[in-house]
């Protein structure tokens, strides 16, 4: 079987917020990380929210460096939500799980 990478975005609110309903967390996967930062700055700033640090070389670097990029997104010193982007493998190398070969 072939083995594909997927990215992971989790958008999760932050607990401290009192006004901000609890929801869970959202997430959303992309094939292509070009994809997933435009569409993400797209979203960002139809919602107002165009300070943040994300492109393209800071997502990609972060996700060689430590397997994920975190971001957080704040307004007036208060901590809105978090953005979690993660690389996944889609149909990972079957392992034998531990079984050894039936003795004769």
């Amino acid at each position: 079987m072939k083995q594909h990478k997927i990215f992971e975005i989790e958008l999760s609110y932050s607990n401290n917020i009192v006004g901000v309903k609890q929801s869970e967390p959202v997430y959303t996967y992309y094939s292509n990380l070009s994809l997933v930062v435009e569409n993400l700055q797209k979203i960002l700033a139809m919602n107002s929210w165009e300070e943040h640090n994300i492109n393209y070389s800071a997502v990609y670097r972060g996700i060689k460096a430590k397997k994920n990029f975190v971001a957080e997104l704040k307004y007036k010193g208060q901590k809105f939500f978090k953005i979690n982007i993660r690389e996944l493998l889609i149909n990972p190398a079957l392992t034998d799980l531990g079984i050894s070969k039936r003795p004769y």
